[in-house]
């Protein structure tokens, strides 16, 4: 597996996961450079399908790596974070997408 960047991440004590979110959120890695990550989508869903058809959708890079607590973490290049809330509102319209960055 891939490392994963816990600096990255904000803790479950800033954002507490509630049922039914998936959290996106927009950071800033170095100068200009952005990275994109998608965290709580449910374990039932592909979400290897679902990484190719946005990486295919955005022209971007990305990858999917585990947190130390064992969840998928979706790690796209890029400043996507909007366009992906709106992908993730029509393949999850009984989840609420949570957009965290500015």
């Amino acid at each position: 597996m891939d490392n994963f960047d816990e600096d990255l991440v904000f803790s479950d004590n800033e954002t507490k996961f509630e049922d039914n979110e998936i959290h996106v959120r927009k950071q800033n890695r170095k100068g200009r450079k952005w990275l994109t990550t998608v965290e709580n989508i449910p374990d039932s869903f592909d979400i290897t399908k679902l990484m190719t058809a946005l990486k295919k959708e955005l022209c971007c890079n990305g990858t999917i790596v585990t947190d130390a607590s064992g969840k998928r973490v979706m790690q796209m290049q890029g400043d996507h974070g909007k366009k992906i809330q709106e992908k993730l509102q029509e393949i999850f319209p009984a989840y609420k997408i949570l957009f965290f960055g500015n």
